[in-house]
């Protein structure tokens, strides 16, 4: 019987020998082969007998060698010293160096160019018991994935090392092209969100400077003509433009005040958000306070108007979907960042389902509002469950670390 042993030898015994079968030592001519020569692989003869001939051992171990070598991921063997044992012919393509001139060297100094083993060698860390992630190098301007799997011998003891080396140069081309894509939509996204928020100022202003102060001056106006001599009749179409005039006004200012409203600059976040919880509380019932820091924040105003709109689209889904009895808006800040949290005790959800389909219920703007914080050195947080409500974080930084 052949099994695998620590030992070269067995190696050699077992048929993973160099890339010449004529290499190989002479067989036995009783010689029963009932175990994988490496990595699994098994050399057996007539299921009806338990030996095999030298010849029929040396066409098991050519097929098997080419089998091995027509592999396209290079291949080695190493021993529990690291000393490199067997390889296919990829592998001696990946290394630029004959069979000959590999085997016996040890495979840090073949792979990673080092003169002693490395830190937290994956092989060892199998013999601990410990779970290995594959790595990947760089060898001859191309990327390799390299995964490596234990070697047994008969009794199931480590006795060795399979080290497969995946070439992923394209993959790793397409990984790295979508994240500069996805960096380039997200500078987008952001250049997209700050021209949004200066053009929703300048329509506010516009609003209010404009349309706004001619209403107002139309009814002062009208105010005027009313009270001048006048027939019932004229009196009444008088006061019929005016209640006209006076919902124009009602709806101009309610319109400013959502596209952004005047005092946000003026009087800061705190406030904004005071007028936001006032207007929905009294609109749709839900009881909504606000806490936290009241004064100016050092934020830019960039950041303040996504922060104000992020409140506002918060509460608006809480209103929507959340069949919540009251929310909370807190604003804290500290030495690196502005925090607002919204929170409240509605239905929750299925945080996981929802990012599977985030289309869906209105929770896109939960990750569209992720992206742009993102995109300004933010972050966003979404702590939620079902029946147990959901509290969000948003984080933004300070104007002295925006990048």
């Amino acid at each position: 019987m052949i099994h695998a042993h620590s030992d070269e030898d067995s190696f050699e015994k077992a048929g993973c020998g160099p890339h010449k079968t004529d290499e190989f030592p002479a067989a036995p001519a009783d010689r029963t082969v009932d175990h994988a020569p490496c990595a699994g692989t098994a050399l057996t003869g007539d299921p009806g007998r338990g030996a095999i001939s030298d010849r029929e051992l040396e066409a098991l171990i050519h097929q098997w060698r080419t089998t091995i070598d027509a592999v396209n991921d290079a291949i080695m063997l190493v021993n529990l010293d690291g000393e490199i044992l067997r390889c296919n012919a990829a592998m001696a393509q990946f290394a630029q160096r004959p069979f000959q001139e590999m085997i016996g060297q040890r495979c840090y100094e073949l792979v990673h160019g080092l003169s002693a083993n490395m830190h937290h060698c994956p092989l060892q860390r199998l013999l601990a018991g410990e779970a290995t992630e594959p790595m990947v190098i760089q060898r001859n301007g191309r990327d390799y994935e390299v995964r490596i799997d234990p070697l047994r011998d008969a009794d199931n003891r480590i006795i060795g090392g399979v080290h497969i080396f995946t070439d992923i140069t394209k993959r790793e081309r397409t990984r790295k092209q979508i994240l500069r894509y996805q960096g380039q939509l997200r500078s987008l996204a952001a250049q997209l969100s700050l021209t949004e928020q200066r053009e929703r100022e300048r329509l506010a202003t516009e609003l209010h400077e404009t349309l706004g102060q001619t209403l107002a001056f139309t009814k002062l106006k009208l105010d005027c003509a009313g009270a001048m001599p006048c027939t019932p009749e004229v009196l009444e179409t008088l006061n019929e433009v005016r209640e006209l005039i006076s919902q124009a006004i009602r709806y101009t200012r309610s319109l400013t005040f959502e596209l952004s409203p005047p005092f946000l600059a003026e009087l800061g976040l705190f406030a904004a958000a005071e007028w936001l919880a006032e207007s929905f509380s009294s609109q749709h019932g839900l009881a909504i306070q606000v806490t936290g820091v009241q004064g100016a924040l050092p934020i830019t105003d960039d950041v303040r108007g996504l922060l104000f709109r992020a409140v506002r689209e918060l509460l608006i889904n809480v209103i929507k979907h959340a069949r919540a009895h009251s929310a909370t808006v807190n604003i804290a800040c500290d030495s690196i960042a502005v925090t607002v949290t919204v929170s409240d005790d509605g239905t929750g959800f299925d945080l996981c389902e929802a990012e599977r389909s985030f289309a869906g219920k209105g929770k896109y703007g939960l990750f569209n509002l992720r992206e742009r914080l993102t995109s300004l050195g933010g972050d966003t947080r979404i702590m939620t469950q079902p029946d147990h409500g959901t509290r969000i974080v948003l984080v933004a930084p300070i104007a002295q670390t925006l990048p």
